[in-house]
């Protein structure tokens, strides 16, 4: 089949688009991440974190979405290339399948370990052969794809009447054209429902009214969250689950749901939030759990000395490490029950880890395998720069002001919430007149000794006229809250949250 480089890349272009929809297909089919996550998740490796940063500042929440979409495009036009170089080869039908059996070969063989899956994916949780074949049916698709594109776009023979077969390629560039862009929307319609599914109703933002305080307990469909997966979050049957503790100690074993739910039980209200929450920002909730400690599991498995960190392993391939000390803590549990229900799926069921007084990646989800360690193990996120201590920074938000104009000189409740994490808040105070001087507000006594706390106070603007409330907490060990500001990466943001106000001669 001869065909000009030029045809070569167009069909390969097309084809690209047919494999990329088979490995999304594949994706839902094996609820395996897919070969461009994987290439995503490498590629925020080796991005600078000076860049990375950036990225994060400008793009917020949408970053993980532009980033696979990036990916997605760079693999068709690679795709367009690889069938340039097919058309400029002048392959035959036979040298086409041996080019292909490589290409699923380099793939497997050797792409997937330096993507972190093993060869031929046997560190995927569908394992190698089902990896494998998966990939075997994508270049099959991207191979029948560019055969069957290339002979509708092979010119006529010299001297042979070229006004229908150029028809017939007007028809098929503009069908063509109409499958790109319905791939393109069905592609990110995909990637939308995928995320809407796993976050369940977590995108219905918390109603605050003026003057009404925060709920002290978050439900569970407003509670935040945030994964590293561009698509579904994992959904785990808990039937097969099994949690497997091991590592350096004297008795491994495995525990199946019920006999985890079987084990004493421990129940306390946690605040959890997340390092990348914005100053004033909402990745932050208060609920009540249930759950069994982890030194508990710990110490029936007998760690062996030395050990140092206890590694954890989710179910979306998630990995993260705590000190040993901390994980022996008789507050880290093991929690099975949000708000008096099963976990729901966003939120790790059936099982996910607690640890008072640092950030939420560190409170792994969907939680899979734990072992003891004698060495430093860096997690997901530590990897791209994130702290690995993570310990929370104090905080406090204004709630109570959502509006930023009031009608009339009246009197204004203003409240909030304010966390330190296991250091507790010892007061909240705020100021209308650019810090000369700070009102302290009253407390309204915690939930536990790792939630936050509601504060509130009157305040009646004395005449009208622009006012900026700004607030700032002491935690529990007299330390104040930084005011100096700070973006999230690395360790938390940092700064006080302020509120412009505009009252009105009513």
């Amino acid at each position: 089949m001869v065909v000009r480089p030029r045809d070569g890349f167009l069909a390969g272009l097309g084809a690209g688009v047919l494999a990329i929809l088979a490995m999304l297909g594949l994706r839902l089919a094996l609820d395996s991440p897919s070969l461009a996550e994987l290439l995503a998740d490498r590629v925020t490796l080796l991005v600078p974190l000076p860049l990375f940063t950036a990225v994060l500042e400008l793009l917020g929440a949408a970053a993980k979405r532009v980033l696979f979409g990036t990916i997605v495009l760079s693999m068709v036009l690679v795709a367009g290339l690889l069938g340039a170089v097919a058309a400029r080869s002048r392959l035959g039908i036979a040298d086409g399948v041996k080019w292909l059996a490589g290409l699923w070969l380099a793939s497997a063989g050797l792409l997937l370990p330096v993507l972190g899956a093993g060869p031929f994916g046997v560190q995927t949780r569908p394992g190698p052969v089902a990896t494998s074949l998966g990939l075997l049916v994508i270049v099959a698709v991207y191979g029948g794809g560019f055969y069957a594109l290339a002979q509708a776009l092979r010119g006529a023979p010299p001297g042979a009447g070229a006004s229908a077969p150029r028809r017939r390629l007007v028809r098929l560039l503009a069908l063509g054209g109409v499958a790109a862009v319905a791939a393109g929307l069905g592609t990110w319609w995909l990637m939308e429902r995928l995320a809407r599914q796993a976050s369940s109703a977590v995108s219905t933002a918390l109603a605050r009214g003026a003057d009404r305080l925060p709920p002290e307990v978050t439900p569970v469909g407003q509670f935040y969250t945030v994964s590293k997966n561009f698509f579904a979050d994992p959904v785990v049957d808990a039937a097969t689950w099994r949690l497997e503790i091991g590592g350096r100690v004297q008795q491994p074993y495995a525990l199946t749901y019920d006999e985890l739910r079987a084990l004493p039980a421990v129940e306390d209200y946690r605040t959890l939030i997340c390092i990348s929450n914005e100053v004033g920002g909402d990745l932050i909730g208060n609920a009540h759990w249930r759950g069994v400690r982890l030194r508990d599991l710990l110490e029936r498995a007998g760690p062996l000395p030395g050990a140092y960190k206890v590694v954890f392993t989710c179910a979306d391939d998630y990995t993260d490490s705590i000190r040993f000390e901390k994980a022996m803590h008789p507050d880290t549990l093991l929690a099975y029950e949000m708000n008096g229900a099963p976990l729901a799926p966003q939120h790790g069921y059936p099982a996910r880890l607690l640890v008072p007084g640092i950030y939420g990646m560190k409170n792994v989800k969907w939680l899979q395998k734990i072992e003891v360690v004698e060495h430093d193990y860096r997690g997901f996120w530590q990897q791209r720069g994130w702290s690995d201590e993570a310990i929370i920074k104090t905080m406090s938000r204004i709630d109570t002001v959502a509006r930023s104009v009031v009608s009339k000189v009246e009197p204004l409740l203003i409240g909030g919430i304010a966390f330190a994490g296991d250091r507790g808040i010892r007061r909240v105070e705020f100021t209308v007149d650019g810090g000369q001087t700070w009102q302290e507000a009253q407390l309204k006594p915690p939930l536990g000794p790792y939630t936050w706390v509601l504060w509130f106070a009157a305040w009646t603007p004395p005449a009208p006229g622009q006012y900026t409330i700004r607030v700032r907490a002491t935690d529990g060990q007299g330390e104040l809250q930084p005011a100096v500001v700070a973006e999230p990466l690395p360790d938390g943001a940092s700064g006080w949250h302020t509120v412009a106000l505009r009252v009105l001669d009513g």
